[in-house]
Order: structure tokens, then sequence, then C-alpha cells
């Protein structure tokens, strides 16, 4: 993909109660499977605001057009480092979203852009994209973002207890907004999705993923059809 197109499917996650600041809270992304698309995301993204889900607001490129969502499953709640390896939510989007159309065109298709993760070799190459920045002044006006994505890439170095670990050069950027954010595998010039982001270390130079397996699985397992959980209007 470029870009253009990771603008699109890659949106940072952010919680807003009316007031004159926008919490931001970490990165998300959609994916499409069958004939349905979902925002995933990882839990502690969602759990660690002090916002409830009906201020969750995840805004479309460009747009002041918000997500909405009507069906949801995750694991565990995370409550320390030794539960990442369930630290992991899939929203489903209501087609009564603005642009569901547009939402279905970019999202990363399952399982025609996946690779399985358990099937990566040590030393192949990894990339991750996110928004690294958090919380943001609102001027009541403009709600669109204008962040540029963060693009860090490594080299896969295996796996423990189902959390894939990825090896890159240190960063000077602050990568607490980044969890949640979706892991490419790049292979014979494809980005792939093998899994997403859940911690880094401080200097960046360790990444931690779930395996997109492990993705595959809960989206069977959110509800068809249940009320509007989250949202906003044009």
């Amino acid at each position: 993909m470029n870009t253009d197109a990771y603008l699109a499917v890659v949106r940072p996650v952010n919680y807003y109660d009316g007031g004159e600041y926008i919490w931001g809270t970490g990165t998300c992304f959609f994916v499409k499977y069958q004939d349905d698309a979902y925002l995933v995301t990882a839990e502690h993204v969602l759990s660690t605001s002090s916002a409830d889900l009906s201020k969750l607001h995840v805004w479309l490129e460009n747009s002041k057009s918000c997500v909405n969502f009507n069906g949801s499953w995750r694991y565990s709640r995370v409550v320390d480092f030794r539960e990442e390896n369930e630290d992991l939510v899939v929203l489903r989007v209501s087609r009564r979203s603005a642009h569901y159309d547009r939402i279905m065109q970019s999202a990363i298709h399952i399982p025609r852009q996946v690779f399985i993760a358990s099937q990566l070799n040590v030393g192949e190459r990894i990339d991750v994209c996110g928004y690294p920045s958090a919380t943001k002044e609102y001027d009541g006006l403009d709600v669109t973002f204008t962040d540029e994505l963060l693009f860090r890439g490594g080299v896969y170095s295996g796996a423990t207890n189902e959390l894939y670990k990825v090896c890159c050069s240190p960063s000077n950027h602050v990568l607490g907004g980044m969890s949640g954010s979706p892991v490419f595998l790049n292979k014979n010039g494809l980005a792939l999705l093998v899994g997403l982001l859940v911690a880094a270390s401080d200097d960046g130079r360790f990444m931690h993923f779930l395996p997109v397996e492990h993705v595959i699985s809960l989206i069977a397992k959110v509800p068809k059809y249940s009320p509007l959980i989250s949202g906003c209007s044009e």
C-alpha cells in the first residue's frame, strides 16, 4: 500500500466529551471479512481511558465523519504485562456509518492481504505504522487530523507465549500512541498483515505484537446485530 492507502486504513483512536481537548489513546485499523468491516485495536487502548465507549471517536481521513460500531468482542481485560497476549478487541463497523462503502473499499482484506504469523521466519522484514501523538486541543470547528503516520521498520526475531517480537533501531519518538497499530510483513513488494502491536520498549528497539490469527478468531465471535455503542454524525 502507498501512504494514502495507509491513511485510509490506519486511524487514531480518540475520546471526546465535548470539552476543549481530544484525548488520543492509540491506533486502530480496518479489516474486512466476508461482507462486513471491522475495527481492530489493542484492548488497553480502550480500557485505559476514563471516558466510556459512547465517547469513542474514530474520525475518517480528511473528514468530520466518525465510525459507528454495533458489536464487539474482546479477550480478558488487561491488568498487567503478563496478559498482553490477550490485549485485543474487535468492533464491527455499523453499516449505518458514514462512508461505509469507502471503509469497505480501503480495509485490509482477510484472508487475501494476510500472512499467518506462525509461518514467519526469523530475520524477515516487518513494518509497523501508527500515530504516536496523544492529546490534541480542539477548536470546536475542525475535527480533521493532519497527524503524519509514523512508520517503524525492523526484523522479526521470534515468538514467546503468543507474543511476537520485532527488533528495530532506537527511536526518539514516544511510541505510546502506537498501541493497536497494524503490523505488516513486506514480502515480494506486498504489505501483508501479520498482527497487531501491543507493546514497545522505551527506546523503541523492541516491539511486541499479537498474531493475526487471534484477530481472525475474534471476528467470528462479534455479534452481527446489537445496538449502536459509539460514533458521531457528520
